[in-house]
């Protein structure tokens, strides 16, 4: 059976009304060209009332992106990464961070520093001190000077000692990073 049919049979599988056929399908179609069926994925992630289907979509269309993020053209890398934070969820962060510090282009890695800071801003509200934590640790190696007042809150108010004492020590360090990149600026 040529690889053109075979495709074409996984494609029609799509529209059957059991949910583990399409999800079948949809892993078929990722193994046989995983870049190729972007919009089909995409189709499914929106618009199936499955929601085991839609997470098999999601998958699928993660695998897609990931692939575009090893591109040589920084405009197709920057739009696998936008596309990937659309979808939020602890892989993106994992691709994003991964992007932190290895892409070449200032624009992806713009990107990748604000998605991981937003993402990582938002633990701090976590009910989970080791989370926030984490978070704060996170934030004070990213130097990320966008932080300082989400830090000053949780050391004003987190009912954490080890919490607060994280956070005045990442503030700290945070302002005196920013304050000397400025006194060497000048």
């Amino acid at each position: 059976m040529s690889q053109q049919r075979i495709m074409d049979y996984h494609l029609a599988r799509l529209k059957d009304k059991r949910g583990s056929v399409r999800m079948d399908a949809m892993q078929q179609l990722a193994i046989l060209n995983p870049t190729g069926f972007a919009e089909i994925f995409q189709s499914m992630y929106n618009g199936d009332a499955d929601a085991e289907v839609r997470a098999v979509a999601r998958r699928c269309l993660l695998n897609v992106y990931a692939e575009a993020l090893k591109s040589d053209q920084a405009a197709v890398r920057l739009e696998a990464l936008r596309q990937c934070i659309a979808m939020d969820g602890s892989e993106t962060l994992h691709l994003a961070q991964a992007l932190l510090g290895s892409d070449e282009d200032e624009r992806v890695r713009a990107a990748a520093r604000q998605f991981v800071v937003t993402h990582t801003l938002d633990r701090l509200r976590s009910s989970e001190a080791a989370a926030r934590l984490e978070a704060i640790t996170l934030l004070e190696q990213m130097e990320a000077e966008e932080a300082l007042d989400a830090l000053q809150q949780v050391y004003a108010a987190d009912t954490d000692p080890e919490v607060r004492k994280a956070a005045q020590r990442a503030g700290r360090a945070i302002f005196n990073q920013a304050r000397a990149r400025r006194a060497g600026a000048s």
